[in-house]
This record gives structure tokens, sequence and C-alpha cells, in this order.
């Protein structure tokens, strides 16, 4: 699947917005025509996100619009202004939120945001906006066109600031052919890549052994993509023990946990690190000694084919032979 890539860093205007995502083949029907005239032109918070509830969006872009709304609400409400969202603030929100949703990107990923020296149309906000919610800034002497809202569905629909991958772009969407704005790139991962996985990694050097064990179970059980121990010496010479665990995104904040529970560590690093992978499957083969799932990994020049270790160290305990003769007589076939 195909994930955006957000290009903020000339300004995000609410228009501009919504005519990139459309250039890249979001819904029409989508836009302006998903709330009712009923309302007034100005209301509270908790009364936007009922309006938004209560209308014919679809369930994602509800979300997405409801938590765009509160963002913006709660921000205001912590800089001490009134909590009011304007009615053109909630069609934006609505609107964008459902076109995101109609493009059915794996992930969306933003750049960053300029901030302008100058007087901005609402400078206060943004800068609490991009604080709150970890976005990498930059300044400029001129004026940053950034909508507060933009930048409300901005921080709801991403989760970081991505700017060093490689990607193979699909397709681009202009907010704004003839001057500078803001593009939305519609794109993949190189072949052969994967999304990127987080490394967290901890140094302990007060743990047992048993403790550091366990803790490796709960880990993998919790669905860590692999754990593993490294002897290293700390400060005064100790002897110690650097935990490291390769996890998925949505992962990082369980294992966070299991290793501050289990363990006596006070501290965890962690990073976001790529990988380049084979495709692969699994597939059953017929052997002498009957089937056997095999891992195939595919390479430009051809692939390559391992038994499963489970069903050679089952194999092996019932015939009573060496694994490693299995293991090749196996081999042999594939």
């Amino acid at each position: 699947m195909e994930s955006l890539y957000i290009d903020c860093r000339q300004g995000i205007r609410d228009e501009e917005f919504i005519q990139a995502l459309l250039e890249l083949g979001g819904n029409a029907g989508c836009v302006g025509k998903l709330l009712d005239d009923s309302f007034e032109k100005t209301f509270d918070t908790e009364k936007a996100t009922e309006i938004v509830t209560n209308s014919h969006m679809t369930g994602k872009g509800k979300g997405l619009a409801k938590k765009s709304i509160e963002i913006l609400g709660n921000v205001r409400k912590h800089m001490g202004m009134e909590q009011k969202v304007q009615r053109d603030e909630l069609e934006t929100a609505a609107s964008v939120s459902e076109l995101i949703c109609s493009l059915k990107p794996s992930e969306v990923f933003r750049s960053g945001i300029p901030v302008g020296l100058r007087e901005d149309s609402a400078p206060g906000e943004l800068c609490e906006i991009a604080e709150r919610y970890r976005f990498q800034v930059f300044f400029t002497s001129q004026k940053a066109a950034v909508s507060p809202v933009a930048l409300a569905v901005l921080a709801a629909v991403t989760e970081e600031t991505r700017d060093s991958e490689t990607f193979l772009i699909k397709r681009i969407g202009y907010g704004n052919r003839k001057e500078r704005g803001v593009r939305i790139f519609q794109i993949r991962s190189e072949t052969g890549q994967e999304e990127p996985v987080y490394k967290l990694e901890s140094n302990i050097d007060d743990c047992s052994g048993e403790a550091l064990g366990y803790v490796m179970e709960r880990l993998l059980a919790a669905g860590a993509r692999d754990v593993n121990y490294i002897p290293v010496y700390m400060k005064k010479n100790r002897p110690a023990y650097q935990l490291n665990v390769l996890c998925d995104a949505d992962k990082v904040s369980q294992m966070e946990s299991i290793i501050f529970a289990e363990t006596t560590t006070i501290g965890i690093r962690k990073m976001k690190v790529e990988r380049t992978v084979l495709k692969r499957e699994i597939k059953k083969a017929d052997t002498p000694y009957g089937q056997v799932r095999v891992k195939v990994c595919r390479l430009a020049e051809g692939e390559k084919c391992y038994p499963e270790y489970e069903d050679v160290a089952a194999l092996s305990r019932k015939l009573n032979r060496p694994f490693i003769q299995v293991y090749q007589d196996i081999l042999k076939e594939l």
C-alpha cells in the first residue's frame, strides 16, 4: 500500500491542503458537503465534536476530524483563549479528514513546518501545536502561511516528521501550481525494504540472569521482533549486559513498560532503524521425511530455501537422528 508524505515546508493553507488531496484522487464528494447547515458559525469544542459524530461522514473520517478539533480546542484552552471553533475550521477538518481516509494510505508522514518571525495569522497556536506534537520547525523572515486547523489535522493524522528516507513517488498533488505551497506525495518504499522498526536498548549491571531470561520471554510474547543481550563493561569496570529489542512502532510503549517493570534499569534509549529485507514466504515441500515447511527467500539472482527449524527438530526427535543430518537431507531435495 502507498503512504502519503505531506511537504509543508512552504506553508499549508486550508484550501491548498484540500486541493492537493483532490489532485491525488481524493473523493471530491467529501469537500464541504459533510455537515448540516443547521448550526451557528461559531461553537465550542464539545458541540463541534458532537456535530461531527452526528454527520454522515465515514467512521475513520469522523475519528480523525474529532481528534483534530479536540487538538485545536485543547491548545486554545491551554493558551487562555476562548474555546471556540469557527464553522469554516470544522468544514476544513471534516473535508481534509475524509479526503485523507478516501485515499486509504498505509501511513501519513509530514515535513517540518515554517514559523514566521514576522506577524502570522496565529503564531501562538502554531508554536503550541508544534511543541505539543513534536513538529520540527524552522524560522523564516517571511510570513509563514500555516493554518492552525490544517496543522491540527496534521498532528492528528501523522506520528512523526520524516525527511531523510528514500521513497518511490507514485503521484504528486499540488495545493497551488502557480505559487510555492503544500505538496503531497503518494509514495511507497523502495523494493526490498519494509517499514522501519524501533530499537530499544539499555545497559543493565545489577539484574540476575534469571530475571533477564524471564524478561526476554515476556518481550517476545508481547510481540517483539527480536530480543538479545550483549556483554558489556560499564563504568568502574562493571560487567553488565546491553538489552536490545527490535519492535514495531505501535509496540514501543508496551516494550518499555515491560523493561521498566521487570529489570532494574532506569533509562531506555530508543531509535528508529531502517531495514532492507528479502521478500519471503513459507511453503510446504515434499521430502523423504514427508512434507516440511520451507522458508523461500527471493533475491534478484534467484531464490534461497531454508527448512524451518521446528520441523527439522521434530523430525530429528522422532527419527532419533542428528539435526544436521536431517537438515542436510531436506536441503538436498529443495
